[in-house]
């Protein structure tokens, strides 16, 4: 099922699946390692502070609420 990333839990893993995203936020987000097929897992999910942050191609990126619900994804591991 794709979903956005504002519906992963801290330790699931997921590949991204497409970007709806403005073309210029798109752009910098693939300069960040968010591109379709990519494994990105969730590291920290804070909801009250509307920020995510998630590892992606080593690196933890933080994002925005409105930003994570712009970028689709399958989850591939749940956290247990």
């Amino acid at each position: 099922m794709v979903l956005p990333l504002t519906h992963m839990n801290p330790g699931e893993s997921a590949r991204i699946v497409w970007i709806a995203s403005d073309p210029s936020f798109k752009q910098h987000l693939y300069n960040l390692g968010f591109c379709p097929q990519e494994i990105i897992t969730c590291i920290q999910s804070c909801h009250r502070r509307r920020m995510s942050a998630y590892r992606v191609r080593g690196l933890t990126i933080a994002l925005r609420r409105e930003r994570a619900n712009e970028i689709f994804a399958e989850i591939l591991f749940l956290k247990f």
